[in-house]
C-alpha cells in the first residue's frame, strides 16, 4: 500500500516572529527522518520519504512559504495510520516550536497535510 503526503508551510499568516518557512521545512524533515526506527513496530515495514523541499526563487529574500513533498509506503493501514499520525504531530510540534499563527491541518486524504 503506498499513500502521499504533502505538507505547505506558508508565511507571513503561519510562521511567527523569528521563524521561516524553511527554517521550519528543515525541522520538520530531521524530525521526520526518525519515525521509521522509533516508532514503527520491528515486525513491521514502513518507508518516509522527503523527496522535495522547495522554497523561495532568489537567495537573499526569505520566502512566503516552504512546500515539502513527503511520501509513505507501508504495508498495512495501522502502520500507515501510525507515520501518518506521527507526521502530524511533528508538524504541529514544529508549529508550536516556532509560534506559528496557522496549525496544520490534514484535509482528509490518507495522508494529506497542508499548513
Amino acid at each position: 500500500m503506498t499513500a502521499d503526503a504533502f505538507a505547505t508551510l506558508d508565511r507571513p499568516d503561519a510562521v511567527g516572529p523569528g521563524s521561516t518557512p524553511v527554517l521550519m521545512a528543515a525541522n520538520v524533515v530531521t524530525r521526520l527522518q526518525g519515525i521509521v526506527a522509533r516508532e514503527v513496530p520491528p515486525a513491521e515495514s514502513a518507508v518516509v520519504t522527503v523527496g522535495r523541499l522547495q522554497a523561495g526563487t532568489k537567495d537573499n529574500i526569505i520566502p512566503d512559504k516552504a512546500e515539502l513533498g513527503v511520501n509513505i509506503r507501508t504495508y498495512t493501514p495501522q502502520t500507515r495510520d501510525l507515520v501518518r499520525g506521527a507526521i502530524e504531530r511533528i508538524a504541529r510540534a514544529e508549529s508550536a516550536a516556532s509560534a506559528a499563527v496557522a496549525e496544520p491541518i490534514s484535509n482528509g486524504s490518507p495522508a494529506c497535510l497542508r499548513w
